[in-house]
């Protein structure tokens, strides 16, 4: 009697433990990974119940990232996802569901250099594009699209 109640206690908490994995969660927030190779991004739903799957069409990409750098960097804000190949930034706009759409690129004036590192400002109104001896900066409109303002050369420590 004893062993039935433990196999059917057992059987509860398997049941319930698959139910709350298949068990729909929403969404907290979104995660995009640069890709090493393809200038590719790959995005990812993380939820509530701390879950993680690839967001539909993902890894996104643009023919505008074709620079053979081995390396795709990224600044997100809250409606867009920047990324450089290493000459060009690119802008996706991000959809609800986490989604990337390519909305423009813009040729970064590196002369020689390669574009190692984006961040946005707190605002996400200017972004910053570093390379090893210069940093650039871009105004950010609202729909996306990228300006260049300034550029800072030298060490910057």
């Amino acid at each position: 009697m004893r062993t039935i109640r433990i196999l059917v206690t057992l059987l509860l908490i398997c049941v319930c433990a698959s139910f709350a994995q298949t068990t729909s969660s929403p969404t907290v927030a979104f995660v995009y990974l640069g890709d090493r190779g393809l200038h590719g991004i790959t995005a990812f739903n993380l939820r509530a119940n701390g879950s993680v799957s690839v967001v539909p069409g993902s890894p996104f990409s643009s023919a505008a990232l074709s620079n053979g750098f081995p390396a795709t960097s990224l600044a997100v804000s809250t409606n867009f996802v920047f990324a450089t190949d290493s000459e060009h930034i690119a802008t996706f706009r991000r959809s609800s569901n986490g989604a990337l759409t390519f909305a423009s690129v813009v040729d970064a004036p590196v002369s020689g250099d390669i574009l190692e590192t984006l961040t946005l400002d707190r605002s996400a109104s200017n972004l910053y594009a570093g390379t090893r001896i210069k940093r650039l900066v871009f105004n950010k409109g609202a729909q996306g699209q990228l300006t260049p303002a300034s550029e800072l050369s030298g060490d910057q420590s």
